[in-house]
């Protein structure tokens, strides 16, 4: 996919890509690819393909992400997905990266460093032991994450992360709602956004999660 080709795409799913934004998509391409040979980033098929299969899944939220909406952490960012597009397209986004796994935040910062934005960076910790610091707790207006588990799994780790009226923004496949059978949604808002992806044609799914409060009915369960 070539650099038009790319910002057309981009235009298809409501995010205009400008000169810097395309620079830095670039840079980030390359270092994905350079790293990908020794840590396990992107699937071996992917690596030619990942402004299709990655960069436009992940600005594919930029125009459903709630705003204002700072800080944003990216739970289990991995190879900084969807954190670091959706920073280079919403530069507005003060973007934690959350990686617990060593050589990924090695390439994470080297990736940090080649970029050179403000308002992004990497903490190598999990999220159940950043939760349990007060600093963090209740800190993020959004938190995003994708292919990181079940949505009820994930809920659980972004709940106490999340300001009282923060969003969770999940990347997953249109029926993933079917994570929550067997699991109580009482007090949950849950809002599906689908859409596809531009020539691969892939059917994707945004699912965004708010806390509410419990109605009596819910509550006398």
């Amino acid at each position: 996919m070539d650099d038009t080709e790319f910002t057309q795409a981009a235009a298809g799913l409501g995010v205009e890509l400008e000169g810097r934004q395309l620079d830095l998509c670039r840079i980030y391409e390359r270092q994905l690819q350079k790293w990908a040979a020794r840590v396990r980033l992107v699937s071996r098929r992917d690596r030619a393909r990942i402004r299709q299969r990655h960069l436009l899944d992940c600005m594919a939220a930029a125009p459903h992400l709630p705003g204002p909406a700072n800080p944003l952490l990216d739970l289990g960012s991995g190879a900084g997905l969807p954190g670091i597009p959706l920073k280079i397209v919403r530069p507005d986004l003060q973007v934690v990266l959350l990686e617990p796994a060593r050589m990924k935040v090695l390439f994470l910062r080297s990736v940090l460093e080649e970029l050179g934005l403000a308002g992004l960076e990497v903490v190598r910790d999990r999220a159940e032991i950043l939760a349990s610091h007060p600093s963090w707790r209740g800190r993020f207006r959004l938190v995003t994450c994708r292919a990181v588990g079940p949505l009820p799994a994930v809920w659980a780790l972004a709940l106490p992360l999340l300001h009282p009226e923060g969003t969770l923004v999940a990347f997953k496949g249109p029926d993933a709602i079917r994570e929550f059978e067997g699991f109580p949604t009482e007090g949950i808002d849950i809002v599906r956004r689908e859409y596809c992806l531009p020539v691969s044609g892939g059917n994707r799914a945004l699912f965004l999660l708010k806390e509410r409060p419990l109605t009596q009915s819910e509550a006398e369960r």
